[in-house]
């Protein structure tokens, strides 16, 4: 059972609600690390940041 939160990247739960990984499609990698460019990053630090916000809004209201 997972949850999409951006275009490529997936979050999967397991349990109630708990997130465990983030996967980003392979064939979503290279727009992924050209969206991370342009905004100063890069895609390691843009998925931890994308964890981080998943883990804030784990829950039984979140999408």
């Amino acid at each position: 059972m997972g949850i999409t939160i951006r275009e490529g990247l997936k979050v999967y739960t397991m349990a109630r609600y708990k997130v465990v990984s983030i996967k980003i499609e392979p064939s979503q990698h290279k727009a992924i690390a050209a969206y991370a460019r342009e905004h100063g990053t890069n895609v390691s630090q843009l998925s931890r940041k994308l964890y981080a916000e998943a883990l804030k809004n784990d829950g039984p209201t979140a999408a």
